[in-house]
């Protein structure tokens, strides 16, 4: 059961599983080790994956033996053909299993049992898909045959005890493991048990914490790295305090680890600590410069500052850290929806100290980065009606004009932008047909039309723009571009005699030019 990249530490024992299995035979050494645990991050020191560490899962290489007190002995054709299918199998069904398809893995292990009933890796493999599964009671059940089969196998007799303590509450589980911790010939076995908690509660930070601990203190930086991680993610504001102490913990001990500076800064960050939580994000990005993640830790949390001062009032402050933020990563969501934000303000500003020219810039900005949230569109769509304003009031019509189809653009729902967007291009329409520049006229009166349709005037003046332009494409002998604005203007305006007669007279000159 994978979970949130971490894949609940529990594909250790999938990875055991498989390279257990890796031999010709099927058959491998008692010392056999897991495979390599799922918490290696490619960035951990400086860039690199200099830390790695064994899966929390003993392998179940023990159990794939079929030693019978003979296996010195030579072995028939037969015999070393078996093995082979044996392993082949049980490969596959392990493979089945790590993928989630248990039907299919225990299909292929009922082949294994149906050939020997007392295999004891396929009936732990068994044992184990149900555990996957959080069916603790079934797995119980088949781990006491295996146990039966190999009642000195240690390794089994843990995981039949685990698959009995599973039954019970997060906090029993957790008692155990933590009493288990304590001795130093059960702190593997502490370890597992903690993991399977998490695989059934993904959220426990109480048990990430432990996990954390324990491998922090033995130097099993991979895990602890990997336990924080979650904790990081599930911790709630009452568990923040410790998940930041251990987080310390491992920086004191590796602060030359980018990703253990990065966990603390996420931590702290998470806690309202903003600006201790810089330093370390920045430490992070430091130590590995070309980690992106990082530096969109560094971007985020910069970001966040920023948003808080915007909203306590202070927008030069806000700006400063918004300024660092883009340093680190300009493409960071939340660099952008605050960029959007700030802009917002200072257009705002610039608004009330009558600075509309200065705004737009900003307004700008806000409507280009701006969030999806409608609320904001709104509240920019309102600064640029009233940046238009001031405009239309100097006599400015073309930018006002703009600024209003822009907030019309953001809130469509605007009945002020929609009114004004069709009465400044009536305007600005007229004005051009009355100086002949039917292009940019039909362009505005167009506008205007589309905007309120609903207003008969716009609708005669479009056609009546369409018939000058018709006109004026006669004359200059563009018998098929002026037929097609006759043809637009009649369809607004039937009724426009005008447009009849040009219309009737463009067709005679085609039939005559043709």
């Amino acid at each position: 059961m994978a979970i949130n990249g971490i894949s609940s530490f529990n594909a250790g024992l999938s990875s055991s599983l498989l390279s257990s299995l890796g031999t010709s035979t099927g058959v491998a050494s008692a010392g056999d080790s897991a495979g390599g645990s799922s918490f290696g991050p490619a960035f951990i020191v400086g860039g690199s994956a200099q830390a790695t560490s064994s899966g929390l899962y003993s392998s179940l290489a023990p159990l794939l033996s079929t030693s019978t007190g003979t296996a010195s002995l030579p072995k028939s054709a037969a015999q070393a053909e078996s093995e082979k299918l044996r392993g082949e199998t049980l490969r596959s069904a392990a493979q089945s299993i790590q993928e989630g398809d248990f039907a299919a893995g225990r299909k292929r292990l009922d082949e294994v049992l149906e050939r020997n009933a007392s295999d004891v890796s396929a009936i732990r493999i068994l044992a184990f898909s149900y555990m996957e599964e959080l069916d603790y009671e079934q797995a119980e059940q088949i781990y006491s045959r295996a146990l039966a089969l190999a009642p000195g196998n240690a390794v089994i007799r843990s995981e039949f005890e685990d698959s009995r303590t599973l039954q019970k509450s997060d906090d029993d589980v957790l008692s155990v493991a933590r009493g288990k911790l304590k001795n130093l010939t059960q702190r593997s076995e502490g370890l597992q048990l903690l993991v399977k908690l998490t695989n059934r509660s993904p959220d426990n930070v109480e048990a990430y914490l432990a996990i954390a601990e324990v491998a922090n203190n033995t130097n099993d930086l991979s895990r602890a790295l990997g336990a924080l991680q979650e904790a990081v993610r599930s911790a709630d504001p009452r568990q923040l305090s410790r998940v930041i102490e251990e987080a310390e913990k491992v920086v004191e001990k590796r602060p030359d680890v980018g990703l253990a500076h990065n966990l603390l800064g996420r931590a702290l960050q998470k806690a309202g600590r903003t600006r201790e939580a810089v330093v370390e994000l920045k430490a992070a990005a430091d130590i590995a410069p070309y980690n992106i993640s990082y530096r969109s830790d560094v971007a985020s949390a910069l970001a966040g500052s920023a948003q808080r001062k915007l909203d306590g009032g202070d927008v030069l402050g806000a700006e400063s850290d918004l300024q660092s933020a883009q340093t680190f990563d300009l493409s960071n969501g939340q660099v952008r929806e605050t960029t959007a934000r700030v802009a917002a303000a200072k257009a705002r500003r610039d608004l009330m100290l009558d600075r509309p020219t200065k705004s737009l810039a900003s307004l700008h900005t806000a409507a280009t980065k701006a969030p999806d949230d409608k609320k904001f569109k709104q509240e920019v769509a309102g600064l640029f009606i009233l940046a238009a304003g001031k405009f239309e009031a100097k006599g400015d019509t073309a930018v006002a004009l703009n600024s209003y189809i822009k907030a019309y653009e953001l809130d469509a729902t605007s009945t002020t932008a929609q009114d004004k967007v069709a009465e400044l291009s009536h305007a600005r329409g007229l004005n051009a047909l009355s100086s002949s520049n039917y292009d940019i006229a039909i362009d505005h009166l167009k506008r205007a039309y589309e905007t309120v349709r609903l207003d008969t005037t716009y609708v005669k003046d479009l056609a009546n723009a369409y018939d000058q332009r018709g006109q004026q494409r006669l004359l200059l002998k563009e018998t098929a571009d002026a037929i097609e604005d006759f043809v637009a203007g009649l369809a607004l305006d039937p009724s426009n005699a005008s447009l009849g007669t040009n219309y009737a007279n463009a067709l005679q000159q085609q039939i005559a030019g043709s």
